[in-house]
């Protein structure tokens, strides 16, 4: 365990709180697994102690031996079964009273563990969602991260159980929730995304918070191009989910509203009217989507485990 004590949490929060495992699975990926490493040692004290558990799901180049030059990782072989199958394998090794999840291409923010266990803090918190934003820091890699945050309050404001979804890049999970809904569905992509709609369905909405200051900046997209690579492919798994069971993208309306208002908070001159404006049309999506009655009635009566496919069309 690496301790990440420190005098600056509360006593209620560290009783909340005992321990985190970090489970990262990788797979050759030794040009960006250093830089998520070495921002999983240097996270700011939060009150408890971590265990970071890299996966290696069968590499070939030279990813583990730089993982296992690093003392506060446990290295953990994997036979190439799949992400999935390695994160699974890492819970199954791990203590933590919390899990935490991301990916060796990503580069967590320096209080990302504050965050969690700050949200953790609340029992009636089952799943934490974080924020993705592009390595990058252009002007148009800005805009489309704040598309990206306000599209996920949208989203997570939202009554509606078929919007919501999780990504294992930056997500946190109570353990006695893993064990309820887990482990994960050993498929290619997509099974964080189920993971998290069946907490949905089975608890309610309440029970899966967004925390936008929960942040990694994800390594691979470091141009506009790499963002559209990626929105590609998680487009193409999104539509694989048919079999089991319907998640409901936004309509091209909801996206458009929100990509306006996005747009024009990014153009206005800050403190201007325009962006006063533009942060008032914004918040009142957001207020629209908080206001909607809950589906689906009674928390009780909801379908146990096994219900990803009774998914409304």
């Amino acid at each position: 365990m690496v301790p990440k004590g420190g005098s600056d949490g509360s006593s209620s929060l560290r009783r909340a709180l005992r321990d985190v495992s970090v489970i990262v699975p990788f797979r050759n990926a030794e040009r960006h697994v250093g830089r998520c490493l070495r921002a999983l040692e240097s996270q700011l004290p939060f009150g408890g102690s971590c265990e970071i558990v890299m996966v290696d799901d069968a590499s070939t180049d030279g990813s583990a031996a730089l993982v296992a030059s690093f003392p506060g990782a446990r290295l953990v072989p994997e036979n190439g079964r799949g992400a999935y199958a390695a994160r699974n394998h890492g819970v199954a090794l791990s203590t933590g009273s919390t899990i935490a999840f991301t990916d060796s291409d990503c580069e967590p923010g320096s209080d990302w563990l504050r965050q969690i266990a700050q949200a953790m803090a609340d029992p009636a918190v089952a799943v934490i969602v974080g924020a993705r934003r592009p390595a990058g820091r252009s002007f148009v890699l800005s805009l489309i991260a704040a598309y990206e945050r306000a599209k996920n309050e949208f989203i997570f404001a939202s009554r509606d159980a078929d919007l919501y979804y999780g990504s294992t890049n930056n997500m946190a999970v109570r353990r006695e929730i893993f064990e309820r809904f887990g482990p994960f569905l050993e498929r290619r992509r997509g099974s964080d995304a189920l993971f998290v709609r069946e907490v949905v369905e089975v608890l309610s909405p309440d029970a899966v918070r967004y925390l936008p200051d929960m942040q990694v900046d994800h390594l691979e997209v470091a141009t506009v191009g790499g963002y559209y690579r990626k929105a590609y492919v998680y487009g193409r798994s999104f539509r694989r989910f048919g079999p089991l069971g319907r998640v409901r993208p936004l309509t091209n309306g909801e996206r458009l509203r929100i990509w306006r208002a996005t747009a024009a908070l990014g153009l206005a001159r800050p403190g201007s009217r325009a962006a006063r404006g533009a942060r008032g049309r914004s918040r009142l999506l957001v207020g629209r989507q908080r206001e909607r009655p809950r589906p689906g009635g009674d928390v009780s009566a909801r379908p146990r485990r096994g219900s990803v496919a009774r998914f409304r069309p």
